[in-house]
């Protein structure tokens, strides 16, 4: 009896951090979303020392990477 609930208690970690990890990088691609919106809003009344674009661009390859993790995940 007691190797079950071990077994079970073994598979509910293990899926609780699975989960966690790939809900965390979803997260963490919207909020960089988000923040390539606000960079691309924002462009116009800034003078950067870059190009306009290198933020917005910067910003959604990172949130387009991460969530091309958050899906390949397990």
């Amino acid at each position: 009896m007691s190797t079950v609930a071990l077994i079970l208690v073994a598979l509910s970690t293990t899926m609780s951090v699975l989960l966690s990890v790939r809900v965390g990088a979803l997260v963490l691609a919207a909020g960089l979303a988000l923040m390539a919106l606000l960079a691309h809003l924002q462009r116009g009344k800034r003078t950067p020392w870059r190009s306009d674009l290198s933020d917005v661009a910067s910003l959604a390859t990172l949130a387009l990477a991460l969530l091309a993790l958050a899906l390949v995940l397990p």
